[in-house]
């Protein structure tokens, strides 16, 4: 079996999983401060990855293997730079031009996954003295900067995307925007307006319905409605008795079916010619 392999490669350089995470974080930390563009890649400020084994006189050995990369210096230098690369899991070391003696290197910025289990040896050497107070140089010089945190890249991670699935839930006004703002057919024509004309035609018709009157006084329509069943029930009521006293009178001689028939017949009649009006302001209906 050949060799795993523990990297993969971005615009020809190669980073290891802890390496990609970081960038990731740090490329959406960078755009929300405002310091990188939105259009922008965190990859276009990176100037070296990993897996260089003996590629740069000047790294040392830091980037033969995963979880290094150096950036451009103008995102590690400030205290505010420095902790955004804090809160990807990492530490951003300032590198400037003056410390490498025999080499011409450039200001930049040194970038160490905190917790990658594939540092090379110098690496995983650097970060221990700056855990120390140091530079990581393997000098005298210590830390310049905030103190890291050193909270593994993983934990960072973790943490990171379960904000992002948290921004990613619709809120409850953007749930409701959207059902209310649904459309059909044309776009003025949409459920909030619609609920909102017939809110608008009820309180109209309850507005202008003019108040129904008995004796000179004011009777809510609920009244009138159960008065009328009332009086229908009554009534129902004296037809039976009236049915019942014709038959103690004629002793049972008399057809009362054919009474309580003709009975129904004149009510149902009576119901056919009535006519109920509800009177609008403006108009009956």
């Amino acid at each position: 079996m050949g060799d795993v392999i523990e990297y993969v490669v971005i615009r020809g350089r190669r980073y290891c999983a802890c390496s990609v995470a970081v960038l990731e974080m740090a490329e959406a930390g960078f755009k929300k401060a405002g310091i990188i563009p939105r259009s922008a890649s965190i990859h276009d400020y990176v100037t070296q990855g990993g897996y260089r084994a003996g590629a740069t006189a000047a790294s040392k050995g830091s980037h033969d293997r995963g979880g290094v990369h150096d950036v451009s210096y103008s995102l590690v230098d400030s205290d505010a730079k420095q902790r955004i690369w804090d809160q990807a899991g990492a530490v951003g070391c300032r590198r400037r031009s003056w410390e490498f003696t025999s080499t011409d290197t450039p200001d930049h910025g040194h970038i160490i996954a905190v917790g990658c289990p594939h540092l090379a040896k110098l690496a995983a050497e650097q970060l221990a003295e700056i855990r120390a107070g140091g530079d990581g140089m393997a000098g005298t010089r210590k830390w310049g900067g905030p103190t890291p945190s050193f909270t593994p890249w993983s934990t960072r991670y973790a943490a990171f995307k379960a904000r992002q699935e948290e921004d990613d839930m619709p809120t409850p006004s953007e749930i409701a925007a959207a059902v209310w703002g649904a459309t059909f057919g044309s776009a003025d024509d949409t459920a909030g307006a619609r609920l909102a004309r017939v809110t608008i035609a009820s309180e109209a018709a309850a507005s202008n319905t003019r108040p129904i009157a008995r004796g000179g006084a004011e009777v809510p329509l609920r009244q009138e409605v159960a008065d009328a069943k009332t009086m229908l029930l009554t009534q129902a009521g004296e037809l039976a008795g009236l049915r019942e006293a014709l038959a103690q009178i004629t002793g049972g001689g008399v057809d009362l079916a054919a009474i309580t028939a003709a009975s129904k017949l004149g009510v149902e009649q009576g119901l056919a010619g009535a006519q109920v009006v509800i009177d609008f302001e403006g108009g009956a209906a």
